[in-house]
């Protein structure tokens, strides 16, 4: 018999919000900054996940990885497609959303990347997120 007092927990819905603005953003990017972010996204990123991630689009940058991360190029960043960057960053919100207290760094370098709507919208959020949490 159900007690429909006491609910039934649900698994929390997923966040499309994050991806789809970080996404936005490398988008409308100019390629400078787009090396900076997808530098930042990748950084914590392990060889398997590199691998299988928008279908092995990030696998070419395990040749290239040190200890620091990858070292990317604009020529690199242009094979990246912001639907792969959205795939990326879906996997890093639940794998490891901490990589995102980075990325207001990497916006705060480029003023026209805050001009945009989704750069905004998306410096609010993980402002937002980092004030959750406790950090300034």
């Amino acid at each position: 018999m159900h007690d429909d007092t006491h609910p039934t927990p649900q698994a929390p819905e997923r966040s499309t919000a994050l991806p789809a603005l970080v996404s936005e953003v490398y988008r409308a990017a100019p390629a400078p900054l787009r090396v900076k972010l997808l530098e930042c996204l990748l950084r914590p990123v392990g060889p398997l996940a590199l691998a299988v991630i928008a279908s092995g689009a990030f696998g070419a940058f395990l040749q290239r990885r040190t200890w620091a991360g990858a070292s990317l190029s604009i020529d690199d960043v242009a094979t990246i497609s912001a639907e792969q960057l959205h795939e990326l960053a879906g996997y890093l919100e639940q794998a490891n959303p901490e990589v995102f207290l980075r990325v207001p760094a990497v916006l705060a370098g480029n003023p026209l990347a805050l001009a945009t709507g989704s750069g905004a919208l998306l410096l609010a959020l993980l402002l937002q997120r980092a004030a959750a949490r406790g950090r300034p």
